[in-house]
């Protein structure tokens, strides 16, 4: 991994060792050092706070689709446990989460996402696990289940 890559970011972004406000300010304080313009794009490219790659992939896949109103690593109360989720729709009530192998390559992780979406979906959440890989293999298809969850609510 280089400074260069926005994985760097996202992982200190996940992690809570920094803030995008701190990069910025960190940023600026070095006004010319080389490679600046990648950097400047990287942090204006994070600046919905993706905490992987693939989120980051779906953030950008949002925005070209023109959906708004979205947020990003949500809190959701639910008795009195919180749940992050990867994006929510907080007026609709939905909620995408980008389900990675990486993330979910083990028995236990699985488990704990079907519950946590059980939940979700108990508490009228409408749950929408959107494959990491489809995020850029067939984007028409995510944009268009985005959508129609949007436009149907619970």
């Amino acid at each position: 991994m280089t400074d260069s890559s926005p994985t760097v970011i996202d992982e200190a972004l996940r992690r809570k060792a920094v803030t995008l406000s701190q990069l910025w300010r960190a940023f600026r304080l070095t006004p010319g050092r080389v490679h600046n313009a990648m950097r400047r794009d990287l942090l204006h490219d994070s600046r919905d706070e993706p905490w992987s790659e693939a989120e980051r992939e779906a953030h950008r896949l949002l925005r070209a689709a023109g959906l708004t109103l979205w947020r990003t690593n949500f809190p959701i109360r639910l008795k009195g446990v919180t749940f992050f989720v990867d994006i929510a729709f907080p007026a609709q009530r939905v909620v995408i989460e980008v389900d990675g192998w990486e993330h979910h390559g083990t028995r236990a992780a699985f488990v704990k996402d079907r519950w946590r979406y059980a939940r979700l979906g108990a508490a009228r959440w409408t749950v929408l696990p959107i494959p990491a890989a489809s995020i850029t293999d067939d984007p028409d298809d995510v944009v268009e289940v985005v959508r129609a969850a949007l436009e149907n609510p619970r």
